[in-house]
């Protein structure tokens, strides 16, 4: 057994001070943008600004939202503390943009999510392996009881009309005549349809075009995809950790990159435009996106293949491959909703894994727990997490 690492020198003592004030600045912000959510107003501007008076309906959104984002940061407080792995209290990142006068809602939850610093590497694989499970699986826990409780107690069929009067000359037959043009559509994700088969009372479930206005379904809808995130199989995600865990660094070494090479592929499926050369608009449908998504990928692969001529035939063969689809089956779509995270991911964050210190196998029961974080993973993610469609 590894000796403990002594404990915290005096100067990385916490900043209790700095980490409270973030989690206030974090709790208004996501009360701002869970009323705006919720009522499906801009708080300060237009004719239909919602108002100050509305701040308290925003708590219905944001307490769930970061008691499930704490529980899941403090999971790998924890498991460091544990280990005695000189770790800090989680960072709170506040982004509210609702004020912006930009008509309706910006999108933004009012949080860029939460962090803690490890500032020892973990020094065996037992150690990476716990104190990236730790935080999934407590935030996981939490969710599920934030959104067994959301579609246990959905409001009667008046509710949504309160929040689009216009919908209720339709009544309960609503969704057949209101989506006939491009609006936001929340997505789902395996788990969402379980609860919502253990709980709800199915003449109640809103659409997807509605669920935002539901602030415990929408807290838990996002925890649960930002959980999926999270336990990506590659780089230092927490599901990174727990594949290196499994299968050991040789090997995670040479899987990693496939793994992500599958993600961006799935992610850049219906980036790709067919050009049309009898179009007068060529540049802007076809040519401009195309250069667009070959720069995406570019900057993805930039720390796995930093030889240029490596990192053009990777993506160069993805582009190619998904063009050939695009051409034969046109509106096959992935998830661009998740290129702002591939591009921190693999261009910041890292697609393998550090070896550790002290490397062994991990136990039957750590074993199990690692699969089943990787059945959370297939569970909880959402292939198209927000789309603008019709019906």
């Amino acid at each position: 057994m590894l000796p403990p690492y002594p404990e915290f020198p005096s100067e990385d003592r916490p900043k209790y001070w700095l980490h409270g004030l973030l989690f206030v600045l974090t709790l208004i912000a996501t009360t701002f943008a869970g009323a705006e959510w919720t009522l499906g107003r801009n708080f300060f501007y237009g004719e239909n600004a919602i108002g100050i008076d509305a701040f308290t309906t925003g708590f219905q959104f944001s307490l769930p939202f970061l008691l499930i984002l704490t529980c899941h940061e403090m999971g790998h407080y924890v498991a460091s503390r544990y280990y005695r792995v000189l770790a800090t209290l989680p960072y709170y990142i506040p982004a509210w943009f609702g004020f912006l006068p930009l008509g309706g809602i910006l999108p933004s939850i009012g949080t860029f999510g939460a962090y803690i610093k490890i500032k020892q590497a973990p020094r065996s694989t037992q150690q990476f392996f716990d104190i990236g499970i730790a935080g999934p699986l407590a935030g996981f826990v939490v969710a599920l009881m934030c959104l067994a409780v959301g579609y246990a107690t959905l409001p009667p069929i008046d509710y949504i009309f309160s929040i689009h009067p216009e919908f209720a000359k339709w009544g309960a037959e609503y969704p057949a005549y209101a989506y006939k043009e491009p609006n936001l559509k929340v997505g789902t994700n395996l788990m969402m349809q379980i609860m919502q088969y253990l709980f709800a009372d199915p003449a109640l479930v809103p659409s997807g075009y509605e669920l935002m206005h539901y602030p415990l379904l929408f807290a838990g809808y996002l925890s649960l995809m930002f959980t999926s995130l999270n336990l990506l199989p590659f780089g230092q995600l927490d599901g990174g950790h727990v594949v290196y865990g499994l299968i050991g660094y040789r090997r995670a070494l040479k899987v990693m990159p496939w793994l992500f090479t599958a993600f961006v592929f799935y992610v850049g499926l219906g980036m790709v435009q067919p050009i049309n050369i009898n179009s007068a608009t060529i540049f802007e449908d076809s040519i401009w996106p195309n250069l667009t998504t070959l720069t995406i990928y570019y900057i993805a692969f930039s720390k796995i293949y930093p030889e240029l001529k490596d990192n053009l035939a990777v993506s160069l063969g993805i582009f190619a491959v998904q063009y050939g689809i695009q051409t034969i089956f046109p509106g096959t779509m992935g998830a661009d909703g998740y290129v702002m995270f591939l591009l921190i991911v693999g261009r910041f964050l890292g697609v393998t894994h550090p070896p550790a210190g002290y490397e062994h196998p991990l136990s039957l029961g750590r074993k199990i727990a690692g699969v089943v974080a990787l059945l959370i993973f297939i569970l909880c993610f959402s292939p198209q997490p927000f789309m603008i469609v019709a019906d």
